[in-house]
């Protein structure tokens, strides 16, 4: 008798695409967020125009399934934010900026720096 192991989850198996030598990824100034064709989803935004963003980071999550988020395609700031009635997505315009969405670090401090007691 042989006994089937039972797995959690599907394993489906996808091909690789070809890589090709030479290419490379490449980044553009302007991104757009929307989603793909199908029935309107309202979404709760996570952002507003204006916000810095790290490439990777979430932008809107879909209304009735929150863990399901849209992530912006490259670091910058959110240019503008294009909604249908309903909350519905059109888009989200994303416009890359020179330190890539990510605030500056601040300098480090000295181990001997010791910040002025305050008091009478």
């Amino acid at each position: 008798m042989v006994l089937l192991a039972a797995r959690a989850g599907l394993r489906p198996e996808f091909a690789s695409p070809a890589t090709a030598p030479g290419l490379e990824d490449v980044e553009t100034e302007e991104a757009a967020v929307s989603l793909p064709a199908g029935p309107d989803e309202p979404v709760d935004l996570i952002v507003a125009e204006g916000d810095e963003v790290a490439r990777g980071a979430p932008v809107a999550a879909l209304r009735h399934a929150p863990d399901i988020r849209l992530v912006a395609p490259i670091a910058g700031r959110v240019a503008r934010l294009n909604m249908r009635p309903g909350r519905r997505l059109s888009e989200i315009v994303l416009f890359r900026t020179p330190n890539g969405g990510i605030p500056p670090t601040p300098p480090a401090c000295d181990a001997s720096f010791r910040p002025r007691e305050s008091g009478p």
